[in-house]
């Protein structure tokens, strides 16, 4: 049997044992969001135009495949490395896997309808920023901070708390393992799930001041079409977002939420993140690229 203690830093029980801008090049500082949102935008050339990302034939990635593929390589310089070697190395390494540091690939999200509003008069379209990245951030700290694989090898990725970085979460699965009745010290039971999962994103930089890819209170896309093409946007629209890979390239930790009460649930994340430039963005229907604008 399992017991329930009480957590003082929290009220609850706690159940124990359980938009026209400029793109910048990946190397570049970067440049403030932008403050308006256009339908069709053409970034300027970042490794090409935003739209060229997304021309007849593009090809979407499985962020699940690139993050094993980069994971299964030795990322890092070792102290017995030159620069020159370790680069050459990276490389041939990137190569063997089907990869390249200076490729540019794309990943796709589906819209949460939620965000997505229709006026029926003027034929106009908005999607919200937060219809591909709403109440999905993480505490990225497990992955780039103390105590995780890139801080042990002396590389510290400046970054703030959830929702306080310029991410991209992508691919979310669960596994329900077991469960249990936990009971809390006044005689309170409740039903625990044993819960593992894995979150799959992207990680471009530490934003304390605006955490969105479009801009500060803009939204993500403004655009005029019909009500049967709206329906279909709002029901199975999709963003593709184009992404340059940066070094370290790959970062992963495991994050740990005890059960509570409210939520009797005791979670293990395992995060897997890429490191790079999200530069553009595509919103897509039935293969269709309706609008693209730059992230940068």
């Amino acid at each position: 049997m399992k017991f329930i203690g009480i957590l003082y830093a929290m009220p609850l029980l706690v159940l124990l044992g359980c938009a026209k801008n400029e793109a910048v090049q990946p190397s570049a500082p970067p440049m403030p969001p932008s403050s308006t949102a256009s339908s069709i935008l053409e970034a300027y050339p970042t490794t090409k135009p935003c739209k060229d990302n997304f021309a007849d034939g593009y090809h979407v990635s499985d962020i699940r495949k690139i993050a094993q593929k980069l994971s299964a390589i030795h990322l890092l310089k070792d102290d017995f490395e030159t620069t020159e070697s370790y680069q050459q190395r990276l490389k041939s390494d990137m190569r063997r896997q089907g990869l390249s540091p200076d490729n540019t690939y794309l990943f796709s999200v589906r819209i949460d309808p939620k965000f997505v509003r229709y006026n029926a008069d003027t034929q106009e379209l908005t999607v919200e920023g937060d219809a591909v990245s709403k109440n999905a951030f993480t505490d990225i700290f497990r992955v780039l901070g103390e105590g995780s694989k890139l801080m042990s090898a002396g590389i510290y990725i400046p970054h703030g708390g959830a929702g306080e970085n310029l991410e991209l979460p992508l691919s979310i699965s669960e596994q329900t393992l077991r469960t249990y009745t936990g009971h809390n010290a006044f005689g309170v039971a409740e039903k625990v799930r044993v819960v593992h999962r894995t979150q799959y994103g992207i990680f471009e930089r530490e934003a304390w001041n605006d955490s969105s890819l479009f801009g500060r209170y803009v939204p993500a896309f403004e655009l005029t079409m019909p009500p049967e093409q709206a329906r279909k946007v709002k029901a199975s629209g999709q963003v593709i977002f184009s992404v340059i890979l940066k070094h370290p390239y790959y970062a992963e930790g495991i994050d740990y939420d005890e059960a509570t009460l409210e939520h009797p649930t005791e979670l293990t994340q395992f995060l897997k993140y890429l490191i790079g430039d999200i530069q553009c963005a595509a919103l897509v229907t039935d293969g269709k690229v309706l609008a693209v604008t730059s992230t940068q």
